[in-house]
């Protein structure tokens, strides 16, 4: 039986793999947003980009297949917390018109008040799905985690292929 502090953990693990891979997929692109945050020296934005992509990575996928709960879900909490605080510096800044660098797949996306605040719903969602014991759930549980992280690595790489087409088509016309 699936329980909401279930579905709230698949929900936010689905979106850190989903963030994860898109910005995977768009690193150089995430490398320069992150150093236009200036919260760390130049040098070290591909690290800290890295370091980023594979904590998403890990507390997605903690929090979907929910080994070591709760652990994930603290994990993804701080996770949030810190990236909130990077916007909330530049928004303090007054630097409104930066990339978020939330995913890849909207790269046009600014940074603003609607990115802490749905940063703070997903930390929410991420602390209720500790309130079940860590693996209550049945084997349907695990396929739909497995088809939820199959979904999110499909849809990537499909919206990546679709505007690699799109860019195609509009050399030729162009």
């Amino acid at each position: 039986m699936i329980h909401i502090e279930g579905l709230a953990g698949l929900a936010v693990g689905c979106i850190l793999l989903f963030s994860s891979v898109s910005k995977l997929i768009e690193f150089s692109w995430f490398v320069e947003v992150l150093a236009a945050y200036r919260l760390t020296p130049p040098k070290w934005a591909r690290g800290v980009a890295s370091l980023i992509v594979a904590s998403e990575m890990a507390v997605g996928a903690g929090l979907v297949s929910r080994f070591f709960a709760p652990w994930p879900a603290y994990a993804a909490t701080v996770l949030l917390a810190a990236l909130s605080v990077a916007v909330l510096v530049n928004l303090v800044r007054g630097r409104l018109d930066l990339a978020c660098g939330c995913s890849g797949l909207w790269k046009g996306t600014t940074i603003g008040w609607q990115i802490l605040l749905r940063n703070s719903g997903f930390m929410a969602l991420a602390l209720l799905s500790i309130g079940r014991s860590p693996r209550p759930f049945s084997w349907a549980h695990e396929t739909l985690a497995i088809s939820a992280v199959a979904l999110v690595i499909a849809s990537v790489l499909l919206r990546k292929r679709a505007a690699s087409h799109n860019e195609e088509l509009e050399a030729r016309q162009g």
